[in-house]
């Protein structure tokens, strides 16, 4: 059975972590119907006293992919890093000949998101703290204490829209990457809808079992197949990588957890 911790647990224990403070950069390959379609970057911090912790994730198509269609999407999330609610976020997209820009603009001491989209003011809605971007949900969770068993619920702001967002760690699994094979935990994030995942869709991740909780990979099943991002570099911070033959390696090995072996 399912242990849920509550909106105000999840509060209670909010603060960026010590392991986010000096910044990180993760590097994924995307893969579709078994083709590489891309790369998409996840971005966080660094931590500056007195400034808002910043997110940002970048996914760009491939070189084969983009002789068909270009894809160049941007998210960018500010977040308090002491009360870890949303103060800001932001997204440009382009697919294909689609393109669009919306921002948001959360207001935490009244409770209230306002929206533009496009250019348009969208006006503001009730969007109690804590609260998240999609963005911003994704780096959260990756702070909770997950475990097999334990299910999370807290809020999420998205296409104008505050709701729910309930992570259920629905067991362990192992990962194949460069370095070897790594023990994972499994995490389903049931979105309504945004980054990776649609509405239709679901979105998974194998993160490490280590206090970073590191995505190895996110996998979002669509209506005509699986999107996968596959982790292929880790930074933390981005000037202390190094690479070697066995695989992706991160400085200081131990407090980096599994997935720099």
């Amino acid at each position: 059975m399912l242990s849920v911790c509550a909106l105000a647990a999840v509060h209670a224990a909010a603060a960026v972590p010590e392991w986010a403070r000096a910044g990180e950069r993760l590097t994924y390959t995307l893969t579709y119907l078994r083709l590489v379609g891309g790369t998409l970057v996840l971005e966080s911090g660094p931590a500056r006293a007195g400034e808002p912790f910043p997110i940002a994730m970048r996914a760009n198509s491939s070189p084969f992919v983009a002789r068909f269609t270009v894809i160049d999407d941007r998210f960018e999330s500010l977040l308090d890093p002491e009360r870890m609610t949303a103060l800001a976020a932001r997204k440009w997209t382009r697919e294909g000949k689609r393109s669009g820009e919306e921002s948001i603009e959360f207001n935490p001491e009244a409770g209230t998101a306002h929206r533009w989209k496009n250019g348009k003011d969208r006006g503001a809605v009730a969007a109690p703290v804590p609260v998240f971007d999609t963005l911003g949900a994704v780096f959260h969770l990756r702070t909770l204490d997950l475990a097999p068993g334990k299910a999370f619920q807290y809020r999420v702001h998205s296409g104008g829209v505050t709701y729910p967002l309930v992570v259920v760690v629905s067991g362990r699994d192992r990962v194949k990457t460069t370095a070897g094979s790594v023990d994972c935990l499994v995490v389903e994030p049931r979105f309504r809808e945004g980054f990776l995942a649609k509405k239709e869709g679901k979105l998974t991740l194998w993160v490490t079992p280590d206090p970073t909780h590191t995505p190895l990979r996110i996998v979002s099943d669509l209506p005509f197949g699986k999107l996968t991002a596959t982790l292929t570099r880790a930074e933390r911070p981005p000037a202390e990588m190094v690479e070697s033959e066995s695989g992706v390696q991160v400085q200081d090995r131990e407090e980096h957890g599994p997935q720099a072996r």
